[in-house]
């Protein structure tokens, strides 16, 4: 009786794992499976390359310790935040912020669009970048 039990929960266990295992496969076939938008946001991807190029150029003429304020696209909703997090880690002698940060239009000298243009009146443009634009914020 125990041995037929054990058998009849291993059997069990084995068909639920792998409806799971076909629905996962079935929902990234047919792109029902939601996409993180982080998930391009890894070391060596072409995102970070093209930002990392960028942020080399805007580097040179942003003196270390300014304050950044850093747009990009927000397509997956949630992929800005994790570019902007990447700008931080890859300029960490500057104070990057994200341009929706309620204190970014008061201490932001320097404004970076990776793959965005911004447009405000108190952005002059200084540099075209590899994939984006950086701009100097002017004073009210």
């Amino acid at each position: 009786m125990l041995k037929r039990l054990i058998l009849g929960g291993l059997a069990a266990w084995t068909a639920c794992a792998f409806l799971v295992e076909l629905n996962h496969t079935v929902a990234a076939w047919d792109g029902r499976e939601h996409v993180d938008p982080a998930w391009g946001w890894r070391f060596e991807t072409p995102e970070t390359g093209a930002l990392s190029r960028s942020l080399d150029v805007a580097r040179k003429a942003i003196p270390p310790g300014a304050a950044i304020a850093f747009t990009a696209p927000d397509d997956p909703p949630g992929a800005e935040l994790v570019a902007s997090r990447w700008a931080a880690y890859l300029m960490p002698d500057r104070d990057v912020l994200s341009v929706n940060d309620p204190e970014a239009g008061q201490i932001a000298q320097y404004a970076i669009g990776f793959r965005k243009e911004i447009r405000h009146p108190r952005a002059e443009l200084m540099l075209r970048l590899p994939d984006g634009w950086l701009y100097r914020v002017k004073r009210p």
